[in-house]
């Protein structure tokens, strides 16, 4: 088989075919090879699909015919040689080429332990973290239900984030996807960026996706649960005075326009929106949408302020 054939496998897995595989697409790529749902790729499924065995073998696993779910996702950090999050089409290759990674290599993961009935179950501590960040993954693509968020929520508490943004592919740019999907999560992700060199690349994200009430929530969370620096108040308060109409349709427009008004009355009530000309704009604005009752109530809350 060669380098073409492989190209083409690669593909495969790289679901939205941008030159980058990530945790979320491995997953997924395991599900669409385990036609049986058992948990479970055999030698035999794994053939059947790809006609070369070279990338099962080089998946380190406790029996060499059967490759399970959590070796699966743990092997994602074998694969990614340059620990970037994702794997490239040369990491691909090397792997398939080579037979696995090098010899200095190996899995960071507790073996599994398999009780008398068979049934192999990994170390918790060993694999809660890559749950997260394939969770964390997910939660790019698609909002993540109550109890999937949760899960989310309380790894960032226990988690390194710079780990757990590393291994879940999100990169600065792909952040919109996390804001509109799952508020709540990249709220909460921001405010354990903000100790890392990384933050300001991922608060200016903000301020260039579309205006809409989910990145309105992100950054209400946000704000709600650590000081925002004047900068990012001035910076994402114009944005929001301005990106709104860009919104053509007037129904959504209204909303944006409440979201927005609230998160000015919470910022003017917790002394974060204090600049007297931004103050004025925000006047100015409440004013031109004075129709919408937020924007109503939030002038007449400045005005009384004055007194």
């Amino acid at each position: 088989m060669g380098d073409e054939d492989h190209s083409w496998i690669y593909q495969l897995v790289d679901a939205n075919h941008d030159g980058e595989v990530t945790r979320i697409e491995w997953a997924m790529a395991f599900n669409a090879i385990d036609v049986d749902g058992d948990g479970a790729i055999s030698r035999k499924e794994w053939v059947l699909q790809n006609g070369t065995t070279t990338m099962f073998d080089a998946i380190p696993k406790q029996h060499k015919a059967v490759v399970r779910r959590p070796e699966w996702l743990a092997a994602f950090a074998n694969f990614d040689k340059d620990g970037n999050g994702t794997i490239s089409l040369q990491e691909w290759l090397h792997h398939h080429i080579n037979g696995g990674p090098p010899k200095d290599q190996h899995l960071d993961v507790a073996p599994p332990h398999v009780d008398s009935g068979g049934r192999s179950s990994f170390n918790m501590a060993a694999s809660s973290s890559s749950s997260i960040e394939v969770l964390l993954a997910q939660a790019l693509q698609c909002p993540l239900p109550a109890a999937q968020t949760q899960a989310v929520l309380s790894g960032l508490e226990k988690e390194r984030v710079a780990s757990l943004v590393i291994e879940s592919g999100l990169k600065s740019r792909r952040f919109p996807g996390l804001v509109e999907h799952n508020p709540a999560i990249a709220g909460a992700l921001l405010v354990k960026l903000m100790a890392t060199p990384q933050a300001n690349d991922y608060l200016a994200v903000l301020t260039k996706m579309e205006l809409s009430k989910s990145s309105i929530e992100a950054v209400s969370r946000f704000t709600e649960a650590t000081p925002p620096t004047p900068e990012f108040v001035q910076s994402y308060a114009s944005y929001c005075l301005t990106a709104h109409k860009a919104i053509k349709d007037r129904e959504m427009q209204a909303g944006v326009i409440r979201s927005v008004c609230t998160l000015f009355q919470t910022w003017f009530g917790n002394k974060i929106l204090t600049d007297a000309a931004l103050v004025q704009q925000v006047q100015d604005f409440c004013i031109e949408f004075s129709r919408i009752r937020e924007a109503s109530a939030l002038f007449k809350t400045m005005k009384l302020a004055e007194k």
